[in-house]
């Protein structure tokens, strides 16, 4: 319903009761108070929280990382950051309805064609106080090859990753296949993502992951 500028009523704006007071492009109307929904079904709680922590990875990745995300998006009308943030909270959410999962979040939104791929990543003996050392297979890597190493702090083999960060990056991907990482913490689980960059063309490959406990 629209009101006439009066001196009562000219600035009138805000809420009382079940009317609220406003103005489009000049004309004052009244309309019926309306309280935005904010839903908080269990689902949609999940859903939201997985979404904070994908954003969250988004900003720890490498610009070089962001960078190839968003070549792998050009044409498909979605950002590097939205096609990221698409792939890892689906992930996510495939982790909650099947735990545990082969599949973890790819951190990338890259397809296994990509080359080079480590073939595995796991858990070797040795090592000193925060420290894990990852064994890993070369794949298709070369010599010019660099890998990336990020981590997230995980209770056990089965949660899904928090605080990711960047353990290593710009590692030799064909030196010894045993890596160690120095990590933040002592007696701490990890799960683990080693990425490779095939330098020739900038791209990278598919994720693999593991999960690590560093030594005490």
């Amino acid at each position: 319903m629209k009101f006439t500028g009066t001196v009562v009523c000219a600035g009138l704006s805000g809420s009382a009761a079940d009317v609220t007071a406003s103005r489009w492009k000049g004309v004052g109307y009244f309309r019926t108070r309306v309280i935005p929904a904010n839903p908080q079904s269990a689902a949609q709680v999940l859903h939201r929280g997985h979404f904070s922590d994908v954003v969250a990875w988004w900003h720890d990745q490498e610009q070089q990382v962001k960078d190839e995300c968003g070549r792998l998006m050009f044409g498909q009308a979605m950002s590097g950051f939205n096609g990221f943030t698409k792939r890892n909270v689906t992930d996510l959410a495939g982790f909650d309805k099947t735990p545990p999962v082969e599949i973890w979040p790819r951190i990338m939104p890259l397809n296994a064609q990509v080359n080079p791929i480590a073939d595995d990543l796991s858990q070797d003996a040795g090592g000193t106080s925060k420290q894990v050392v990852l064994l890993w297979g070369q794949g298709e890597a070369v010599a010019t090859d660099k890998m990336y190493f990020l981590a997230g702090e995980a209770a056990d083999q089965n949660a899904i990753p928090t605080n990711l960060f960047l353990v290593e990056k710009e590692t030799t991907a064909t030196n010894a296949e045993t890596v160690t990482l120095t990590m933040p913490k002592a007696a701490q689980g990890y799960r683990i993502f080693a990425l490779v960059e095939h330098t020739e063309n900038s791209t990278f490959s598919v994720a693999r992951s593991c999960f690590a406990q560093s030594i005490a």
